[in-house]
Parts: structure tokens; sequence; C-alpha cells
């Protein structure tokens, strides 16, 4: 089963043939597919694979070549300035060597080559080239067969290196974020803005290495990666993240009706921010400047950009002019270049922090203060503007008052692409979106509190024709266009699941204001589905929003008659289309049921009367939102099921009654002064409960080696650890068995967990011995007397022990968060 476009290579005789092997998707629509590009077909995901062996390209298809490839792309890297210590890597990735005006450590020279089908790659040598340049061997003939062979090849090889380029980036994207959440604000005393003469921006923070931390968010307003500064001046960018489209906005938020000034790097971007009182967007390089300025256009289009160029005057190629330049026909901008006197020029002075340091703050705010004033070009390279492209069906605009904020922003963990190209000009039913980054939006990280959990698991999603459309287990749902979400089909539009689908992802990726468009039963439709599932989006249509608040009146109304009319129990029914109180007695509830389990999002858990009625018993509810509505179900025992599960509030569950169970209690006898003599023991009965997560974790994160490198990683000394253990075991007199000997060793985590996974880390430094170790640090029973927990000193400011876990007695080793673990083992 294909789960990705797949390329094949069909002649046209053999286009029908294909075509009836291939048969339809589930959906309805043709299993293949055909690149007007490239000319090729493809089949697309969900099409079985099995039936179009005969179609695949073969493998072993080759281009001969005059030259050896590598030998031909070494005398091209050769010619370009390039240093090269032996024949160029042609193996995919990228590689970074010395030109010949490097100075010594510096590599200036990039290049990425590759084998497969013609041999072909790129280079650039930045000193020289404002864009990467890209190379292909010399071809001797090949016929026309294999042609089609080799180009299938290529563009299957080149989605898979696009695909796993993408999910290195979501990768390092992630452990960035959460590197940068853990670090402490930066000190403005640092050495290199004493230097460089400027302040500090909110939102920048500061490493061990006293290194000063800059997040580089993209357009929707995600942290992609992180520039690193430190008292030299020198920068670095986190190795394999995303540059590409990421900025940081210093000196406040951009508000509506202000200018979009840009620069280049930190310092420079201070400057201009200190001169004339207006944030200012910085890029981190020149090559950047155009990608972020095209993304904040499209969303700030009636803002005026400014782009406050380097004067890299002295390079073959004047990057920073040339970019900038590229930026504003982009955005119809305005290029502003520093002005220097000849000693200046001299002294190979380039950019507004330049001027600054030279000839003062105010020399900053006379250069630029004309051209915010007149909004016309002087002194600046001569700049195209492009003419504005029409599009009727745009509603992404900027509202009154829709500032952009630096300091924190929402963290999405999957990114959308928005197209550029014209939408259709007429749709039935849609969602149109006004997208606000505010700084009600940007105050991440954000935990979205809807019951969308179970449906997002049933929807998958697919690039098409610049658009990215939306399935709802394998039927299509609806179409994101980047401006607004157009619901597939007329059936789609009456489906519940699918507008709340489309809905949230409207609310989600764009967090703005929505209208509904199209018939009138589809916008009530919409309107309900908001009321029902309390999605946090904002109807910019007056009447929608006075009809979303009469329907979300409604619903209240109704829940407050069905409350006193019919309590929820504590049953889990078969049929939970209804929910039916049982009989009850006055001195027990009812056993519940066994025969249905219950899946949803855990609302709230706590101890209250039983029912809420003052003049019963207290007990223990867990309130679950799950597809048919809220359901409130009561046990004592809940209590535990739930300390064992581990699962918190928020999270998705599935809840099993086990039913009446027997069990021995260990009762504490205590004599007349309250002191515990003795246990006894007395049989009985209780409810046992089955709580786990209703995501199977291995869907979260395919492979550990995803989620915790073997760099990050810390070693525990195992003989230590045994030691330790058999000393807990004595102490308690339990005969738990100790594990086998792993052989890599005992690793634990950087959240302090352990882990069974193999493979040394890059460092085995270890904890250092402990004064107390082996010393109890916790112990805790349950109120039968069993115990839950015996907790000692291990080594460094790690604990273990045993611990009472999902019904058997468990090894615990943890660090960080273990003052947390008691606690909710205590509660349980």
């Amino acid at each position: 089963m294909a789960t990705e476009k797949t390329w094949l290579v069909i002649s046209y005789d053999e286009l029908s043939l294909a075509k009836e092997a291939a048969k339809k998707l589930p959906q309805g629509e043709n299993a293949l597919g055909f690149d007007r590009d490239l000319k090729l077909w493809f089949a697309k995901p969900g099409a079985d694979l099995s039936v179009l062996q005969r179609w695949r390209p073969d493998p072993m298809s080759q281009a001969p070549t005059k030259l050896d490839p590598r030998e031909e792309f070494a005398q091209v890297l050769t010619e370009a300035g390039f240093e090269l210590d032996g024949p160029p890597e042609m193996d995919g990735q990228l590689h970074r060597v010395k030109t010949s005006e490097d100075k010594s450590g510096q590599k200036t020279g990039a290049y990425t080559g590759y084998l497969d089908g013609t041999p072909a790659g790129w280079y650039q040598n930045h000193r020289l080239h404002s864009d990467p340049i890209k190379w292909k061997a010399t071809p001797s003939w090949v016929d026309k067969p294999a042609q089609h062979h080799l180009r299938a090849l290529a563009a299957q090889k080149k989605q898979t290196r696009e695909a796993e380029q993408a999910r290195k980036h979501q990768h390092h994207a992630f452990r960035v974020r959460q590197l940068f959440a853990l670090l402490p604000q930066a000190e403005a005393s640092h050495p290199y803005l004493r230097r460089k003469g400027i302040p500090l921006t909110q939102g920048i923070k500061q490493d061990r290495q006293g290194r000063l931390v800059i997040p580089l968010r993209n357009a929707e307003g995600d942290i992609r990666t992180i520039q690193r500064i430190d008292k030299t001046g020198f920068k670095s960018l986190k190795k394999g993240a995303q540059k590409t489209g990421g900025f940081f906005v210093v000196g406040g938020t951009v508000k509506a009706g202000q200018p979009l000034l840009y620069a280049e790097a930190y310092a420079t971007a201070a400057s201009i921010a200190q001169a004339t009182g207006l944030p200012v967007v910085m890029t981190v390089d020149a090559g950047n400047m155009p990608k972020v300025a095209h993304s904040l256009a499209q969303r700030y289009p009636d803002h005026a950009h400014f782009f406050l160029a380097d004067d890299d005057r002295k390079n073959a190629t004047n990057k920073g002019v040339q970019k900038a330049q590229e930026a504003a026909e982009l955005t119809q901008g305005t290029v502003i270049v520093p002005v220097f006197t000849e000693a200046e020029i001299k002294q190979n002075l380039t950019d507004f922090n330049d001027v600054q340091q030279s000839q003062g703050i105010k020399a900053v705010t006379s250069q630029i203060a004309p051209y915010l004033e007149s909004g016309v070009k002087k002194s600046a390279p001569e700049v195209n503007p492009a003419p504005p492209v029409e599009n009727n069906e745009s509603v992404v605009r900027p509202t009154s008052q829709t500032p952009i904020q630096n300091e924190q922003a929402p963290q999405v963990e999957r990114q959308v692409e928005r197209p550029d190209k014209k939408e259709p000009s007429h749709v039935e039913n849609r969602i149109e979106i006004e997208l606000i980054l505010s700084e009600k939006a940007d105050k991440g990280p954000q935990f979205t509190p809807l019951n969308l959990d179970t449906l997002m698991q049933n929807i998958t999603h697919r690039y098409e024709n610049g658009t990215v459309v939306y399935f709802h287990q394998g039927e299509r749902a609806f179409v994101d266009h980047g401006q607004q979400i157009t619901m597939a089909s007329p059936q789609a539009s009456q489906n519940n699941t699918m507008v709340l689908a489309a809905l949230w992802v409207a609310k989600q990726h764009y967090h703005g204001k929505i209208e509904l468009t199209g018939s009138d039963a589809f916008k009530q439709k919409a309107i309900d589905v908001i009321a029902e599932h309390r999605l946090e989006v904002v109807l910019k249509n007056p009447q929608q929003q006075h009809q979303l608040e009469r329907a979300m009146q409604r619903l209240h109304q109704d829940k407050e008659a069905k409350s006193t009319e019919k309590p929820q129990t504590d049953a889990l029914v078969a049929n939970r289309e209804t929910v039916t109180p049982q009989k009850t007695s006055s001195t027990a509830p009812p056993e519940p049921s066994m025969e249905v389990p219950l899946t949803g999002k855990l609302l709230e858990h706590r101890p209250a009367p039983y029912q809420f009625k003052a003049e019963k018993g207290m007990s223990y509810f867990v309130r679950m939102r799950t597809k048919e509505g809220e359901k409130v179900i009561w046990g004592k025992e809940l209590e535990g099921a739930l300390n064992d599960s581990g699962m918190k509030t928020g999270e998705l569950i599935t809840l099993r009654c086990l039913g009446q169970q027997p069990l021995t209690l260990n009762i504490p006898i205590k004599d007349a002064q309250g002191n515990l003599v003795r246990w006894e023991k007395k049989e009985g009965h209780r409810t046992q409960w089955e709580i786990a997560s209703a995501i199977d974790p291995r869907l979260l994160v395919a492979d550990e080696k995803d989620a915790f490198p073997p760099s990050a990683l810390m070693a525990y000394d195992r003989a230590t650890f045994d030691k330790i253990q058999q000393a807990v075991l004595t102490q308690t007199g339990m005969t738990v068995p100790l594990p086998s000997h792993p052989s890599d060793g005992l690793w634990v985590q950087p959240d302090g967990k352990g882990t069974t996974k193999t493979g040394h880390p890059d460092r085995g430094v270890l904890p250092t011995t402990h004064p107390d170790s082996g010393k109890t640090v916790m112990t805790a029973h349950s109120p039968e007397g069993k115990m839950r927990l015996h907790l000692v000193q291990g080594q460094g400011d790690s604990v273990q022990g045993m611990v009472w876990h999902q019904g058997a007695y468990r090894r615990a080793l943890s660090k960080s968060q273990w003052r947390a673990l008691f606690e909710a083992q205590c509660r349980g």
C-alpha cells in the first residue's frame, strides 16, 4: 500500500492496462495521477503497489557520463574557489569546506552532491555567490525509456529526501523549543551588548556558556531554530535546524499602521530600533531576507516595507544590497543603504550599527527618517516594484490591533504550507480566515482545550496542487487554501465530524477570526458545532457572532434542565446514547457495568459527595468528554486507578470497569493512645477500574532515538544500582528479583526517567557518590496498610527503590522530577 506519492514509468501503450490494474481509491478517485511538469505518472497514497510492480522504475538504471561524476564535480568546485582535501562527498549531505579567501578556521564554501539517476548537486561560495548554483554531470546519449526510469527514480529520491529533511527540521524544532524554555533571561550587561552599544530586547535568553540565545520563528509563530552569540560576537545556528524563513522582532511589536523594517543581524536591528522607535525584523542574514519579507507581506499586505541593507561593497557580489533589492521587489518596498565617509569606508564599515558606533545614534536616525517620512527611495539602488497581485478570494488581512510579539508564540507540531495561487472564484460552503498574530495568540506555548484528540487521529492530509487536502477515514473532508477552507462536498458540509475538524484547523493553524459563507444550513451547522464543542474562535460577522451566543445560551439551558431531571450515575452502561440512572440503596452506589469501556478526554477528577449531594458520603468522580458528550463516573477506587495509570487532565483515556474483585484488607489496630499496635486482615470486595492511555505511545514517537538521542542520555552505574536495590529489598522484606544485566548499560533520559534504550551515549560521565546513598528518602502505604512506595537516595541527585504501579511492584530510578512522582504515588 502506497503511503506517499510513488512515481511510475508507464508508456502510452500500457496506460489503460495500468489504470485497470490500479483501480480506484476507497474514496472513489483514481489511484493514478499525472505530473504535468515532470511528465510522469504516479500512484497516490492508498494505492495498491503490489499490482503496479511492473511499472516501478528500475533502480539499476544509470545515466552514463563522459567523466567520473566526482572528478567533474571536483573540477567545478575548484574553479569556484573551493579548497578540497580529496574527491567531493556525493552522499546527499551538506558539506562545508574552506575557500581560497578564507582565513584559518573559516569555511565559507558549501556543497551537496548526489549520485542517484543523473549525478547532480549544488554549490555556493558565500563570498562570491548570492544563491546556490546547481550542477549536473555531463551525460552521454541515453535512450528514451531509460530517461523515463531515471526521471522517476530521481523524483522518488528527491521526494524521500525532502520528507526526511522536513522530519529532521521538525525534530530539531521540538528539541530547540525544549531547550529554549529552560534557559534564563539574558543579562543586559552582556559583553557583546556593551561592545555594540545596544540594549537587550525582551525574549532573548542566555545559556550556560554565557552566549545570547535568540529564538527564530516562522511566520506561524513557531520557534524553528536559535542563534547563539558569544561575547566575542561569534554567531552560530543550531546544526540541522531550519533557518529559512526564520526571524526575530527586535524592539517591541509590529502594530497596524506601522512600517515593517528589516535588517540582517541583531546588533544592526537593535541600532535601527533604538534610532527610530520602531520594531525591526531581524532576518539573520541577507539570503534569508527575501523569504521572511515574502511571508510577512502576505500577512501584512497594507504595511510599508523598508529593507535596511548591509553594504557588502568589498565582496565581488554586494549580497547585502542585492538581497534587499530582491525583498523590495517582492513587497514593493524600499531599500535603505547606510552612508559612510571616505574614512569609514576605508575602515570597512558596512551596517547601521557601524554608523551608530562611528557617528552616534542621531546619525542613524537622520539617515533613516527621510525614507520613513516620504516612503521614496533615496541613494538606494533602483528597484522596480512588483505589480499588486489581484486575488478576489483573499481574506487574509490585518486587524486594527494585532501586534507581532517576539517573546512567546504558540507551538504547533505541524506546519501547513500557504500557497500563493488564486483560490477558486466560487465555493458553496467555506470558512474564511482572518489571520491574527496578536499578543494573546503569541503567549505560547498553548494547549487547546478541545475534545478533538480522538477525532484528529482519524484525520489525514496531503499536499495537492498548492493546497492541503484533509481526509476523514479516507474520505475527502475539506481543503485548506491558506486563506480559506472549503468543504470538499455537499455531503462533507453536512457531516458534523468533518465540519468540526475544519473549524479546528482554522483555529489551531491560523489563530484568527473566521467567517462562515455558503448555505444557511451549513452556517447554522457550523455555529452549532462551535457552541457544542466550545471552540475558541471569533466570528467576525456580527450576525453570526450573535447566533453563536444564542446557541451557547440554548446549550447551557438544556444542560441545566437535563442535570435536574436526570443526574449522571457512576455506571458504565452498554448503550451510551443515554445514561439512565440505576436504582441505588441508601448505603452503597450500584455496581458499574463491565460491558463497555469509555474513551474520551479527561476533563476533571477529584473527591466530592456522591452525585454532588451533600447528604451523601464522600466518593470520587471522573469527568470525561466523549463523542456522546460529557460523562461523570463515580467510584472511590477511581482515584487509585488514575494514580496508577499516570494519566493527567487533558489527556485521552480509556476507562474500563472490571467489576467487583475480592480484596484482603489490612485493618490498622490502635491502642487507647492512638498508637498502631498491629494489623488485622479482613476479606472484602472492591470495585476495580482500569485506566489507560487511549493513544498508543508508539504512534507518538516512532523511534525512541527520535525522542532522546544517545548524546542526551546520562550514565548511571549499574553495580551501584544493584547494590542499593538489594538494600531496599532487605529493608522492605520483599523478594522481587533484580532485572537481568543489559548489555549496553543503564541510562537516564534528560527528563529524569530511565530508559531501556540500547547504545552508548557520547558522554559516559557517572554521577558522584552521595554521602547519604542508601538512606530512606520516603515511604508510603495505602489505607489498607500495603506498601505503595519505598525510595532511597541514589547516586548524585537520583533516587531509586520500589513503587507499586499497575498492579505490581516496579523498580524505580529517577531524578529531576522525583518529588512530583512521590506526591502522586502518596495520593494513590
